[in-house]
């Protein structure tokens, strides 16, 4: 299953870096080494590097304790067609170009970038502070990464793929050295604000709910599931988890046995965790994180909302691999 994520995953890279059908066919030719670690301590002993996951610029492989890390990916697509590499490139946009469509390990692009936006907005670190590599490195990563992967998405909507690796390649050198990326080289101020209008209206998990018509899906005595067109309408009252008849039975999920230690994981597919400050979905299949909302890390603060002991939250539908008929819950626990 995880292969066939990567799969699809770098056929939409493929799309995005305007790769040439010669370029994607070599790739075919010559495959991606991904080797998959069981812990840091695994890939301590191939690399001499504690680390949960990494792109090995020496041998062009991806050595990660993640089923599906897309960041480290996207470093190596983006190095394959440049072809002849700078050796430093600013890290706003190396590290950027990779968390806007690769998010980060464990957590997928939109989670990252929802967290760059709530950064933005609340003003808490402006992206002009990362315009000179050495300040961008003062900060910490869970602050300059989410950020940096906002805008470069940003950048890349407004000026093309083709000007915007022409921008990183000239804020690149040979050696180790001070780059500062000049304000003027990017698009004006407008552009950004109204780019991050735009962007607050579109998520995947929502706690606002409109008024519209939800056609019932899935009704149990403890949880319900509604529908329209574009959402499911969840109504429950603790962790759920979602069988499909997509199963492996001989597959243990990491993140299940994280969460969730005294309790046997029998295929699941899908967790969605819920309290108060938090709704968080993860596919137990890559193991990754890919949606959630924070009240913490949203603008306006709220909490879930909650209605006779059931969180009332809504998730997009296209965000799931199936429609919700394929779909078998199981609920976890007690909170």
């Amino acid at each position: 299953y995880s292969i066939n994520r990567l799969e699809e995953f770098i056929s939409g890279i493929f799309s995005v870096l305007n790769y040439m059908e010669d370029e994607t066919q070599l790739l075919k030719e010559e495959k991606i080494i991904f080797i998959l670690c069981k812990d840091e301590d695994e890939i301590e002993k191939l690399t001499g590097y504690k680390a949960r996951g990494m792109f090995n610029l020496a041998y062009d492989y991806i050595i990660s304790t993640f089923n599906c890390h897309y960041h480290e990916l996207v470093h190596l697509l983006m190095n394959y067609k440049l072809k002849d590499l700078p050796l430093y490139t600013h890290p706003f946009l190396q590290e950027g170009f990779a968390v806007a469509f690769g998010g980060r390990g464990g957590k997928e692009p939109e989670v990252i970038r929802n967290l760059g936006y709530f950064i933005a907005k609340s003003k808490f670190l402006d992206y002009k502070k990362l315009l000179s590599s050495d300040e961008f490195r003062n900060f910490d990563v869970s602050m300059s990464y989410p950020l940096s992967g906002l805008y470069n998405l940003f950048l890349i909507e407004d000026i093309g793929i083709d000007e915007y690796i022409n921008l990183s390649l000239s804020y690149s050198a040979s050696e180790m050295k001070s780059i500062k990326i000049k304000s003027e080289d990017f698009p004006v101020e407008e552009e950004w604000i109204e780019f991050l209008f735009d962007f607050g209206n579109d998520k995947n998990i929502k706690i606002d709910i409109p008024e519209n018509h939800y056609i019932n899906s899935i009704v149990d005595s403890s949880f319900r599931i509604s529908e329209d067109d574009s959402d499911y309408l969840f109504e429950i009252k603790d962790d759920i988890l979602i069988s499909t008849m997509e199963k492996e039975d001989d597959y243990i999920s990491k993140k299940f046995i994280e969460l969730y230690p005294y309790m046997t994981y029998n295929g699941e597919k899908y967790l969605i965790r819920v309290e108060k400050n938090e709704v968080a979905l993860y596919n137990l299949l890559t193991n990754n994180l890919i949606a959630n909302y924070v009240s913490g890390f949203s603008i306006s603060m709220k909490t879930v909302p909650e209605e006779n002991g059931y969180y009332k939250f809504l998730i997009r539908k296209n965000i799931f691999d199936e429609s919700s008929k394929e779909w078998s819950i199981k609920i976890v626990g007690n909170k």
